[in-house]
Order: C-alpha cells, then structure tokens, then sequence
C-alpha cells in the first residue's frame, strides 16, 4: 500500500496581504485559509498587480512575472 502524498500548493508572494494574516490564530500561520479573504499587493497597494492582473493566493505563485522571490 502507497502512502498519500500531500500536495502543497506553491509558495505565494511575499508581496501579498489580507486582512486575516493580522488577526492571530484565525487562519494559521499564512492567513490565506479565508475562502473570504480580500487580497492586495504591497507593491501597488491595490487589488491588482504590477501586471494589471488580480492578485489573488493562486495567482500570485513562481511563474508570474511579477512575483518577487524572498531574498
């Protein structure tokens, strides 16, 4: 018998914000639990990227060209 294997989603944006990441013990570490969550980017301070695209916990992973890797 094969063990499950669990699957993690990719690293998101260290540029993304929501609400839910500053209210402690809500939605763990990250905050991005919330199927409500509202999200912005650091960088623009709006609800759009650089790029003009939504940001959003599965838009903004390794491959957009605006996602900013952790120094």
């Amino acid at each position: 018998m094969t063990e499950p294997t669990t699957v993690r989603a990719p690293r998101a944006c260290p540029l993304l914000r929501t609400k839910t990441m500053y209210v402690p013990g809500e939605s763990g570490d990250t905050g991005f639990n919330s199927s409500t969550a509202h999200f912005w980017c650091l960088r623009t301070m709006t609800c759009l990227g650089p790029d003009r695209d939504l940001v959003s916990r599965e838009d903004c992973i390794p491959g957009r060209g605006c996602y900013e890797v952790e120094a």
